[in-house]
């Protein structure tokens, strides 16, 4: 399990792709807005701006205010 903010955590192997969420890509914005329509958007930023955004196995897609550096680290410190 990784924190990723917010006393919210995920389960890493779960996790397919990891993309940061600061200067998003259009696909990866494409991909966050259809993930909300289809009520497959787990938003845990707690209103703040999204600084990651995790694609997971099961086709959720998680957003996270955490930026990616600091869920790099995490990441290394669980491994």
């Amino acid at each position: 399990m990784i924190h990723i903010g917010f006393n919210n955590m995920i389960n890493n192997n779960r996790v397919i792709a990891i993309a940061d969420g600061s200067n998003m890509s259009a696909p990866v914005r494409r991909a966050v807005q259809n993930a909300k329509k289809e009520g497959r958007l787990i938003d845990l930023t707690c209103g703040r701006k999204t600084g990651t955004v995790f694609f997971m196995d099961n086709k959720d897609v998680v957003i996270s205010s955490i930026t990616g550096l600091t869920i790099k680290r995490r990441l290394e410190d669980v491994r």
